[in-house]
C-alpha cells in the first residue's frame, strides 16, 4: 500500500544503544543497603520538617533522571540515522519493505582494466558499487547491478532487496575483453527500473571513454529514464602510456605454399608523448621476423612484412609490440589458412580458349602464367553441367556474359551465393542497341569496401579505359554501388547475402569487342581485388573482435566420427555453441566471444577450423568525454539534475535521499536536555 510520509531509520540496529538509559537504574538497585531503623526521641519533632523536603527532592531527582534518559535514547537516535520520508514508497511484503529503486550499471569494458596507480578502473570501480549498495540496503531500497559490456546482462534475475548476497556476487564479477553496448544498457536499465516503484535511481559508473559514449551522445535518451535520478561516477583520468597494435591483414588471405604472403597491421601511439617498441611476428609461436618502430604522439602508421608459409593448413600468425601500462592490446593475431591453389569456375557458353572473348580474358587475368606459379586455378563449366558436386569446391563463381539459364540451375547458384561468393559479368537485360561511345567508371563511397586493395591511381586508370555499356543496370534492394559510368548509371554493384555470402554485378566487359579493358593492365588489378572481397569458405569468422559472434566452419565434417566441439582459447568447451550441419560443410557459432584468442572447432581429435579473436582497437583509446557533456546529455528535461562525481567520494554523498534526515536534530535535543539537566541540578543544589 502507498504511505504518503514514513518515518524510519538508515541504520536501525544502533538503536541498541538506547538499552543504556537502564544502566543507571541497574547502579541504584544493586549499590542499595539494608538499613535498621532506630527510634530517637528527641529526633521526633524532626520527622515532620524532612518528609516535607523528601517529597520535593523525589520529584526533582524523577525530572533530572528522564531528562538524562530522555538524552540516551536521543544519542542513539541520532547515531541510528532517522530520516523523514516525504516521497511515497510501496511495501512489498510485510517482512520486506522497501522504500523506491536502485540500479548500478558498471562499465565492465576492457578499457576498465587500465592501471590508475596501485589499483585498475574495474577495483575502483566495484569499491564505489559496493559502498553504494551498502548505502542502499540502510535506506531499504531494492537494488541490482547491470554490467555493460557486448550483451549487457544483469548479476541477478530481478531487483532484490538481499543486498549481502547481491554484493558478495558483485565481488566475484570481472570485467570483459569486449567493448561496451552502452546503448543497450541504457535501454535495458529504462526497462528495468520503469518497473520499480519511485523513488527510482540510476547511477553509472564508467571511465566516460569518449569512443565507447559517442553512441550515447549521438543518439536520444530512452524516455523511459524521464524522472530517473541519475549519477556519473567516474573513474579517475590518468595520462597512460600506451601503444596498440591492431587489424592485422594477410594478403592474400588464403596464401598458396611457399609463395610470399604480406602481413599487415596497424600500430598507433594513444599517448601525448612519441613511443617506441619493438614489433615481434611469431608463426605457430616461432619468432619469424622483429624491427622496432618509432611513433609520434598520436601517430597511426601501418606496420607489414613478407611472410613465406611452406606447409598446407592452419597457422596462427601473432603480431606483438612490447610491453607499456595497458598489456590487453599488446598483441594482436590471426589465422593463415595455407592451401594449393584454390578453385575457380566459371560458368560460360563461349570457347574458353578463343582469343579476345571476355572468358579469355577472365582466365588469363586469374591464371596469367598457366602454371604453378599462379595462385587460382580456374576450371570451365557449360550451364548444363551445374549441379551441387560441381560448384562444391570452388570459393568463388563467375558467370560469364547473358547465359539464359534454367530455374533450377539459377536456384542452384542463388543457394550457393548465400555463403559463397558470385560475381556476375554482363549479366543483366542487354539495351537494344549497345553503346559504342566510351564511358568513364566514377568512383563511389562503396568502392572502398568491395574493393579495398584497388587504390585510387588504379581506380583512375580503370576511368581512362575505353568501356562499352553492355547492361542497363538498376541497384536492387539492398545493393551497394561500386563502380558508376559517367552519367550515373551503375556499373559495379554488390550486395550481401543473409549467409555471409557476396554477389557482385557488372555492366561492362573485358571482351575486345566491348573496348580496352581486358588488354590493361588495370583490369587484372580489378579481378584480383574482387576476388581477395570474395568471402573463403574456409574462412570461417573472418577477423571478428571481442564481444560479437564467432563463426567457424569444417566442409569435411564426418558423421559418426564424433560430436563437434568449439573450444575458446581456455580450452573450455563453449556450451551456448549453435551448430548448423548442411551435407558434410559444419557450421559452429558462438553467440558472444567474451576472451580473445585463438577459438577452435573439433571434432574428437581432429582440428577442423580456428579463428582468431582480437580487441576491439577503440578501447585503446583512453580519452574521456568532458562531464558536463555528459551530464547534459543524461539530464532529462522533467527529472532532476544530473550529478556528476568521482570513484573516491563518499557513498553517502552520492546517494540520493529518501526525505529529510533528522539525526543533527535529535543531537542537538540530547545537548539541549543535558544542558537544562546540568543547570537544574547545580541551582537545587545551591
Amino acid at each position: 500500500m502507498f504511505i504518503l510520509a514514513s518515518f524510519g531509520f538508515a541504520a536501525p540496529a544502533l538503536l541498541a544503544g538506547a538499552l543504556m538509559v537502564g544502566l543507571p537504574l541497574l547502579a541504584h538497585f544493586m549499590n542499595r543497603k539494608v538499613r535498621t531503623r532506630l527510634v530517637f526521641p528527641s529526633l521526633r519533632l524532626l520527622s515532620d520538617v524532612l518528609v516535607s523536603r523528601e517529597r520535593v527532592g523525589a520529584w526533582r531527582k524523577w525530572l533530572l533522571f528522564l531528562m538524562r534518559a530522555l538524552a540516551v535514547v536521543l544519542l542513539a537516535a541520532a547515531f541510528a540515522l532517522p530520516f523523514w520520508s516525504r516521497a511515497p514508497r510501496i511495501e512489498a511484503s510485510e517482512t520486506d519493505e522497501t522504500t523506491g529503486a536502485t540500479l548500478v550499471v558498471i562499465d565492465a569494458s576492457l578499457s576498465m582494466e587500465r592501471d590508475l596507480g596501485g589499483a585498475n578502473a574495474w577495483e575502483q570501480a566495484l569499491r564505489s558499487a559496493d559502498d553504494l549498495l551498502a548505502r542502499a540496503g540502510g535506506q531499504g531500497r531494492r537494488v541490482q547491478v547491470l554490467l555493460a559490456h557486448g550483451q549487457p546482462e544483469s548479476l541477478f534475475p530481478r531487483f532484490t532487496a538481499n543486498h549481502p548476497a547481491l554484493r558478495a556476487e558483485l565481488q566475484n564479477a570481472r570485467p570483459t575483453a569486449s567493448r561496451a553496448d552502452l546503448p543497450a544498457a541504457l535501454s535495458q536499465a529504462a526497462r528495468l527500473l520503469n518497473e520499480q516503484p519511485a523513488p527510482r535511481a540510476l547511477v553509472l559508473i564508467t571511465d566516460a571513454q569518449e569512443s565507447n559514449w559517442r553512441e550515447v551522445l549521438d543518439a536520444p535518451m530512452p524516455p523511459a529514464l524521464a524522472g530517473v535520478e541519475i549519477t556519473v561516477i567516474r573513474t579517475p583520468d590518468r595520462p597512460v602510456t600506451n601503444l596498440s597494435v591492431h587489424t592485422p591483414r594477410l594478403e592474400p588471405r588464403t596464401p598458396v605454399p611457399g609463395q610470399p604472403a604480406r602481413v599487415r597491421a596497424q600500430l598507433q601511439n594513444h599517448g601525448d608523448a612519441p613511443g617506441q617498441t619493438p614489433v615481434t611476428l611469431r608463426l605457430n609461436g616461432i619468432p619469424v621476423h622483429t624491427d622496432t618502430v618509432t611513433l609520434s604522439p598520436r601517430e597511426t602508421r601501418e606496420w607489414e612484412t613478407t611472410l613465406h608459409i611452406d606447409d598446407e593448413g592452419l597457422h596462427a600468425l601473432e603480431i606483438e609490440i612490447g610491453p607499456d601500462e595497458f598489456a590487453p592490446d599488446n598483441i594482436t593475431r590471426l589465422v593463415a589458412r595455407v592451401r594449393s591453389h584454390p578453385g575457380v569456375i566459371l560458368v560460360t557458353r563461349e570457347p574458353p580458349d578463343r582469343p579476345g572473348t571476355a572468358t579469355y580474358h577472365l582466365i588469363r587475368a586469374l591464371a596469367p602464367h598457366g602454371d604453378e606459379r599462379d595462385r587460382w586455378m580456374p576450371r570451365v563449366l557449360q550451364p548444363g553441367e551445374l549441379s551441387t558436386a560441381s560448384l562444391a569446391d570452388a570459393p568463388v563463381l563467375w558467370t560469364v556474359g547473358d547465359l539464359d539459364l534454367a530455374p533450377r540451375e539459377r536456384e542452384l547458384l542463388a543457394q550457393r551465393a548465400e555463403t559463397l561468393g558470385w560475381i556476375q559479368w554482363m549479366d543483366g537485360q542487354t539495351e537494344p542497341a549497345p553503346a559504342t561511345t566510351p564511358f568513364r567508371l566514377r568512383e563511389d563511397r562503396d568502392a572502398a569496401e568491395l574493393l579495398p586493395g584497388f587504390d585510387p591511381a588504379a581506380r583512375d586508370t580503370l576511368s581512362r579505359v575505353p568501356l562499352t555499356r553492355r547492361a542497363i543496370m538498376e541497384a536492387e534492394e539492398g545493393e551497394r554501388v561500386a563502380l558508376r559510368f559517367r552519367d550515373g548509371v551503375p556499373a559495379l554493384a554488390w550486395r550481401e547475402t543473409a549467409g555471409g555470402g557476396r554477389v557482385v554485378r557488372a555492366a561492362f566487359s573485358p571482351a575486345r569487342a566491348d573496348g580496352g579493358l581486358g588488354s590493361a593492365a588495370v583490369w587484372v588489378a580489378l579481378v584480383h581485388a574482387l576476388m581477395e572481397a570474395m568471402p573463403d569458405p574456409q574462412d570461417g569468422g573472418g577477423f571478428p573482435v571481442a564481444g560479437e559472434s564467432v563463426a567457424l566452419h569444417a566442409h569435411d565434417f564426418r558423421p559418426g566420427g564424433g560430436e563437434p566441439v568449439l573450444r575458446g582459447p581456455d580450452g573450455r568447451r563453449l556450451l551456448d555453441t549453435v551448430f548448423l550441419l548442411e551435407g558434410r560443410t559444419l557450421g559452429g557459432t558462438a553467440p558472444v566471444a567474451r576472451q580473445t584468442g585463438v577459438y577452435t572447432l573439433h571434432q574428437g581429435e581432429r582440428l577442423l577450423d580456428k579463428v582468431a579473436v582480437n580487441p576491439d582497437p577503440r578501447e585503446s583509446d583512453f580519452r574521456p568525454v568532458a562531464a558536463e557533456v555528459l551530464a547534459n546529455h543524461l539530464q532529462s528535461e522533467d527529472g532532476p539534475a544530473t550529478r556528476t562525481a568521482s570513484t573516491g567520494d563518499p557513498a553517502d554523498d552520492l546517494f540520493p535521499d529518501d526525505g529529510l534526515p533528522l539525526w543533527g536534530w535529535a543531537f542537538l535535543l540530547a545537548i539541549l536536555l543535558l544542558s537544562l539537566e546540568s543547570t537544574l541540578l547545580a541551582r537545587w543544589r545551591t
